[in-house]
């Protein structure tokens, strides 16, 4: 046990080597290419998300990461129910109209005629 505890204390005091301009090259060339990619995927979740609810237009939702942009695809959501709830509050009940002439019924002449003195 105690080779293994030598080890442990020998690599805490070992520096780190400092690094290379190759290493950090390729670091930032996979950071880049991984921030275009999740650029890609956020602007895909957004046009998902705007084909769910077509009232919502593309430019209500923010965010560059998944939680920012469901956050505010849920406030953009509630904002479009918000506005449905008060223009049916406000909207205004109009009537039809007068209501439609009754069918006449055919009758002849006399018909007509007992109709009217039965009055």
């Amino acid at each position: 046990m105690s080779d293994q505890s030598e080890d442990a204390a020998t690599l805490e005091q070992t520096p780190e080597a400092p690094p290379t301009p190759e290493s950090t090259a390729i670091t930032l060339h996979d950071l880049e290419t991984a921030r275009a990619t999740n650029n890609a995927l956020m602007e895909r979740l957004r046009d998902a998300l705007c084909a769910t609810e077509p009232t919502i237009h593309a430019g209500m939702i923010r965010g560059e990461t998944l939680e920012e942009v469901e956050a505010s695809f849920a406030d953009a959501k509630a904002l479009v129910e918000r506005v449905r709830k008060q223009v049916a509050r406000e909207a205004v009940v109009v009537s039809p109209g007068a209501p439609g002439r009754q069918q006449q019924v055919l009758a002849s002449p006399i018909e007509k005629i007992r109709a009217g003195l039965s009055r």
